[in-house]
Parts: C-alpha cells; sequence; structure tokens
C-alpha cells in the first residue's frame, strides 16, 4: 500500500502534464472556432503562475458572418454578396502569448475595387466615392468587433487550459496516478 503523502503528492504534480496535455483543449478550441467562420494555424499559450501568462492564436477568418452579427453591418452584407472581400489575419506578435500579443489585420476591398465597367463616367466615381464612404465605417466597426471578439476567444481559450491544468494536477488526479503507476515507498 502506498502511503500518499503531501510531500510526495508535490513531488509529482505534474506526473499528467507531460506529452501534450492540452491536446483535447487545442482541439475543441479549432473546432468551435471553425464553426465561427475562423481557421486556428497555431496555439500558442504558456501558464499558468504569472503576469505575462495567456493564450493566443494565429489564423485568418475566412466567413466573418459566422463571427459577426452581420445585421449589425448592412451595407457591409450588401458589399460581401456583390463579391467583395473582408479578411481578417491573426498573426502571432512579441515575447508572451496571450490575447494582447495576437495582431489582428484586416484585408478588405472597396466599392472602387468592385467597379464592372472599364471606363466609368464622372457620375459613376461619384456613386462609387459615396458607397465607399458608406461602407468604409462599416469595415472600421466590423475589425474593432472583429479585434473584441476573437480576443474573447483567446481569452475562453487560456482559462480552458488553465482548468484542464488545474484538473491534471490536483491532489486526487496526482494521487490516482501515482498509485496507477506504483510510485512512492
Amino acid at each position: 500500500m502506498i502511503k500518499i503523502t503531501p510531500e510526495l503528492l508535490d513531488e509529482h504534480r505534474e506526473i499528467n502534464v507531460y506529452d501534450q496535455w492540452y491536446e483535447f483543449v487545442h482541439s475543441d478550441f479549432i473546432d468551435d472556432m471553425k464553426k465561427k467562420g475562423t481557421v486556428v494555424e497555431n496555439i500558442l499559450f504558456s501558464g499558468f503562475w504569472s503576469q505575462g501568462d495567456g493564450a493566443c492564436f494565429e489564423g485568418y477568418v475566412d466567413d466573418v458572418s459566422k463571427l459577426l452579427d452581420m445585421s449589425d453591418y448592412p451595407e457591409a452584407t450588401k458589399f460581401l454578396k456583390a463579391g467583395g472581400q473582408i479578411e481578417f489575419k491573426v498573426v502571432h506578435e512579441g515575447h508572451y502569448y496571450h490575447e494582447m500579443c495576437a495582431d489582428i489585420h484586416l484585408y478588405n476591398d472597396t466599392y472602387y475595387d468592385l467597379r464592372f465597367m472599364e471606363a466609368s463616367t464622372e457620375f459613376h466615381q461619384e456613386v462609387i466615392n459615396a458607397l465607399d464612404g458608406i461602407l468604409q465605417p462599416e469595415i472600421d466597426m466590423m475589425y474593432s468587433d472583429a479585434v473584441d471578439e476573437l480576443r474573447g476567444h483567446m481569452r475562453q481559450l487560456y482559462k480552458k487550459l488553465q482548468a484542464e491544468y488545474e484538473y491534471l494536477t490536483s491532489d486526487r488526479l496526482v494521487e490516482e496516478s501515482i498509485k496507477a503507476n506504483d510510485i512512492g515507498e
């Protein structure tokens, strides 16, 4: 019979957090983000004991209508239906891995880019300029909302990773692993 002492628990506290213990959290996150129109290419995190810890990811939004409520952006909705592109790309920057270390870049067409006539008249140009003037504030708002939404998902990812880590390093689970592996006296 193995005697479980606080010292034995502490000595083997991380017995369950080797070899990609976070794999299921990552997999669930990637699947959830795909449902939100976002492709996650890489997940980065550090934790769970210092101020700079957190999680972020790299990837891109391939369907903005799944990430944001498009009823808030009626002109952008028309623009997308007309063949315009609004894309967000997420890249990691810096030495830390929290949500503020992810830069979110916006790439978008304008109505000017979508003009379908080879030689537009001055009137057509004025219409296109007016449409772009209506579109751009919505795209700016979409960008701000997408940044908030994506960073919110990064914070949630970190919380899930932390909860999994705390579960795997809990006294009960460490004790079970010690017993299962016949570690101790």
